[in-house]
């Protein structure tokens, strides 16, 4: 291998080596150590390494005549000052990592997960969670900020009511006396939980009830679904194009096309992206009665998401029109139907005197 590279370096001019020189030491010592951009260039077990070395061997022979015209104590200065820059970019590495930089490499899985651990170690009181996703030619970053809550003591007295018309399922009470129980049905505004606590129907205190009831409720769901929809079609054509700064290199070539990416590149302030064009084509496709069925469960799923979970549902009329289907479904969704309300303890005595 040698001789090929000696045979290179013999015809090459003053300024070639030394720009051959500068990219042998950028990608072995910049790529390789400090953004570990490339897995391979790591701790400098790599070919680039050894011919990174072997120039500067070649180079100070090629420069011998030049470098002994140098008096000894320019020598002196400069292995100096080149130890002191190595010396001080050893200190600086550990600096880098756990740190995301500008104009470097795109970072894998790995090395994002480091970073957001370093981060959150690091502040601990303030972040309560924080993640960083890479998208195209940067990063997205998102987090939480952490809020010590401050627990106040409520005070008064109150009752555990029902917020809707329901069958009650499940029970949760620990402060109150309980004033139904499961398999009952309630209307809106109905006692559960009293913060009266009786004996012998004769009030002897007032409390802060506390508690959650669960039932079932019943809804009518209006929902509509296309009978048809469009989807990508690939034609099978495809391309390779580049992205320098956010300026595309071949201009648009298919009318409807998908990006796939292959790379990230960021080199000397260039914002390099090579990525794949695939053509495609929309075309209508009529669903299929179980591609619209499970459109409308998902849409019915969607709706009660934030309210309880589904017992059970079942459709009451279907009209089909010209390009949608639309539904009316009978929905039984178990959720929670309690809520808090306060009273005076005047309130309470004025009714058991009036007993």
């Amino acid at each position: 291998f040698s001789p090929i590279v000696n045979r290179y370096l013999v015809n090459i001019t003053r300024n070639q080596r030394l720009y051959l020189l500068f990219i042998l030491a950028f990608m072995s010592i910049y790529i390789g150590n400090v953004t570990e951009g490339d897995i391979y260039l790591v701790e400098g077990k790599n070919l680039t390494n050894f011919i990174l070395l072997y120039v500067i061997g070649n180079t100070i022979r090629h420069e011998q005549a030049r470098i002994e015209s140098f008096s000894k104590s320019k020598m002196l200065g400069g292995y100096l000052f080149f130890n002191v820059l190595l010396v001080l970019g050893f200190m600086f590495v550990p600096f880098l990592a756990g740190k995301i930089w500008k104009y470097s490499f795109a970072y894998d899985f790995n090395e994002l997960d480091k970073i957001q651990k370093n981060i959150l170690n690091n502040n601990k009181d303030r972040l309560e969670w924080i993640s960083i996703t890479r998208d195209g030619m940067k990063y997205i970053i998102r987090c939480e900020e952490r809020k010590i809550k401050n627990i106040n003591k409520e005070n008064g007295y109150r009752h555990v009511v029902a917020k809707k018309d329901a069958y009650i399922t499940k029970i949760i009470s620990t402060k109150g006396e309980n004033i139904v129980r499961s398999g009952e049905y309630v209307k809106k505004g109905d006692l559960l939980i009293s913060g009266e606590i009786k004996l012998y129907d004769a009030v002897k205190g007032d409390t802060l009830a506390t508690g959650f009831v669960y039932g079932n409720v019943w809804y009518n769901v209006n929902i509509s679904v296309p009978k048809e929809e469009p989807r990508r079609e690939f034609t099978g054509k495809k391309r390779f194009n580049l992205n320098i700064n956010d300026k595309i290199f071949l201009k648009n070539k298919y009318k409807y096309f998908t990006q796939e990416n292959i790379r990230e590149i960021k080199f000397l302030g260039l914002k390099i992206k090579v990525y794949k064009e695939r053509e495609y084509v929309n075309k209508k496709y009529i669903l299929s009665d179980e591609e619209i069925e499970n459109l409308v469960n998902n849409k019915i799923k969607e709706k009660f998401n934030n309210i309880g979970t589904i017992s059970s549902q079942k459709v009451l009329k279907k009209e089909i029109n010209n390009s949608t289907i639309d539904y009316r479904v009978f929905v039984i969704c178990n959720e929670l139907i309690s809520e808090y309300k306060y009273y005076e303890k005047s309130d309470a005595n004025d009714t058991q005197s009036s007993n």
